[in-house]
């Protein structure tokens, strides 16, 4: 084969890919429709270019009105898909030329893509689903109009009183310009300072978006709490007013009463005070409780029915009813002296029975009192049934004194 039919066959082959449309760049895959309903679609025609993010997605397949409409029927490349939302603009590729429409914004992961044979039209509720330009004669035309609404006489005018306004105030204008520039330093300056301040904030209104259902919480929470007190006005101003004749009255009653009040906090004071400084003696007496008990039950005679008393205790007993005779008649009085019985005759004993023993004659027991009393008649002999009354009222004395002992030590603390 020669070098010329090789070149024939070469450009033959060429033509026909060209003829069939196929192209080796971006290929001929498949590809779905965009229908765009246009104002107006100047310079734009079939096969010119449909861009997504400045690079090429498809082409224009057909250009007709449609009523007082531009129908664009476009085809977009399969593997490129567009959100279902987008918009489309007619976009000048230079001043004067073939224009190109371009979609945005690009499809992302997640978002719903737009099916094959989707309209785009303006509508009352998204008026920008399609953009035109503002064309060249119709920015000359609304130019021509602004000039031709300026009155000569009052531009002259203007213009004069601006000379005359400025005339001498060069320095002052420049310094003005000066500072502006410098402000314009500043700014540039300080730029990523403003770009980390743009950041902060868009940070922000995330947050604040990211939270829209905490903020609606708390301010419904909010209002229904103002809500509750303004429901609640009057029992709150009641309230308020109770509390304001309560501390009234009772300001005026300690102001009648101050001298009473006065005089028993200082008794209460010195009560207070004597029994801290009696408390060690107070303490004895309290625990001697158990031992009077005891000594009770000591100088009971069963043969008798009768209690031994004297006038004259042991060293036990004086020992014990010491601080007894100290708190009930002061320092110094010490209770009667030894009478030793063995050593001594013993006068003035005291005794609830003399002579021979009397007998009593009491009725049934009907009542604790008759119990009592039965059990003072019951036999020297009889054995006692553990734990006896004595024992137990032993018991209950020390409980009781106990008891008494700790309540004088709160009221001693609390003083």
């Amino acid at each position: 084969m020669t070098r010329a039919s090789v070149r024939l066959t070469a450009l033959a082959l060429v033509g026909m890919l060209l003829a069939s449309g196929c192209s080796f760049i971006g290929g001929g895959g498949k590809t779905y429709k965009l229908i765009a309903y246009f104002p107006r679609a100047v310079s734009v025609y079939k096969s010119s270019q449909v861009k997504v993010l400045g690079l090429p997605a498809g082409t224009v397949d057909s250009v007709e009105v449609v009523g007082t409409e531009v129908k664009v029927v476009m085809s977009i490349e399969s593997n490129i898909p567009v959100p279902k939302d987008v918009s489309a603009l007619i976009a000048p590729q230079s001043l004067i030329g073939e224009r190109y429409i371009a979609l945005s914004p690009a499809w992302q992961q997640g978002v719903e893509k737009a099916p094959d044979g989707m309209e785009l039209r303006n509508t009352p509720s998204d008026p920008n689903r399609v953009i035109i330009p503002v064309e060249p004669d119709e920015a000359l035309a609304e130019l021509k109009k602004f000039v031709d609404a300026l009155d000569p006489e009052g531009l002259g005018k203007l213009i004069n009183n601006l000379s005359d306004d400025l005339q001498g105030q060069g320095p002052t204008l420049n310094h003005a310009l000066d500072q502006v520039s410098q402000i314009v330093v500043t700014f540039a300056d300080k730029d990523q300072q403003l770009a980390d301040i743009v950041d902060h904030f868009d940070k922000f209104t995330a947050t604040l978006t990211t939270r829209e259902t905490q903020l609606g919480e708390i301010l419904t929470t909010f209002s229904q709490a103002t809500q509750v007190l303004a429901d609640e006005r009057q029992g709150l101003e009641n309230l308020l007013a109770g509390l304001a004749d309560l501390s009234r009255d009772g300001l005026t009653l300690v102001s009648k009463h101050s001298q009473q009040l006065r005089t028993d906090l200082d008794t209460l004071t010195r009560l207070a005070q004597s029994i801290d400084v009696n408390l060690d003696t107070l303490v004895q007496l309290l625990d001697s409780g158990p031992l009077l008990v005891a000594g009770i039950k000591g100088a009971y005679n069963p043969e008798l029915r009768a209690f031994n008393l004297r006038e004259n205790f042991g060293p036990a007993a004086q020992e014990v009813l010491g601080p007894l005779w100290e708190f009930l008649f002061g320092p110094g009085v010490a209770p009667p002296t030894v009478c030793a019985p063995v050593l001594q005759t013993c006068e003035n004993i005291i005794s609830l029975a003399k002579g021979s023993p009397a007998t009593i004659a009491v009725p049934h027991a009907t009542t604790p009192v008759d119990d009592l009393l039965g059990l003072l008649r019951a036999p020297t002999q009889s054995p006692a049934p553990p734990p006896s009354n004595a024992d137990r009222i032993a018991d209950g004395a020390g409980t009781i004194g106990g008891f008494l002992r700790s309540a004088a030590a709160a009221a001693v603390g609390a003083s």
